[in-house]
């Protein structure tokens, strides 16, 4: 472990010493994550929101956890809240293209007879799959539409790298 030193908003609340891995624990864990798998469970948590904001996924430096959170558009966490974040993936939410309920995305377009019972059925893509194919095989449509828009996504690593620069620059080392 290594300290960091986190300055407050103003200097009426100081600065704080917080306990944090080591780099070189950060980077062995950012390099064992699936960065498909990260993109699929924020976009499942961004989905879930329907307020404009941010839903991430980030690595806490405190404990090399990796955790999902949402943060509501114009806020801010507090410095003492958030120093400890090394995010890795960012959505934006609130906006109709988190919504997946469209013939696009849940309908397969190429097969003229669902396409035509869908057309004549005045539900929702949704309700459609539900009432003609089951739960089920809404659940397996869903997933495979965050496969599909998760696959090309990769990290941005130089971003990250910016995150740690910022965040070990901050380590404490005793002397004063």
């Amino acid at each position: 472990m290594t300290t960091v030193k986190i300055s407050g908003y103003s200097r009426n609340e100081g600065v704080r010493e917080f306990e944090i891995l080591e780099r070189e624990q950060i980077e062995e864990i950012l390099n064992g994550l699936n960065p498909v798998e990260i993109y699929k469970k924020t976009l499942r948590d961004a989905v879930s929101y329907n307020h404009s904001g941010n839903a991430y996924a980030y690595i806490d430096a405190r404990n090399g956890n990796v955790a999902t959170t949402w943060l509501e558009k114009s806020n801010l966490l507090h410095p003492w809240d958030s120093f400890y974040e090394i995010i890795v993936c960012d959505i934006e939410t609130g906006y109709d293209n988190l919504d997946f309920n469209t013939p696009e995305n849940l309908l397969e377009l190429d097969n003229k007879d669902e396409m035509e019972k869908f057309q004549n059925s005045e539900l929702d893509p949704e309700s459609f799959i539900i009432e003609e194919y089951g739960q089920e095989e809404l659940n397996e449509r869903y997933e495979n539409v965050y496969d599909y828009l998760s696959d090309d996504f990769n990290f941005n690593w130089d971003d990250i790298k910016e995150q740690l620069d910022r965040l070990y620059d901050m380590v404490y080392s005793g002397k004063q």
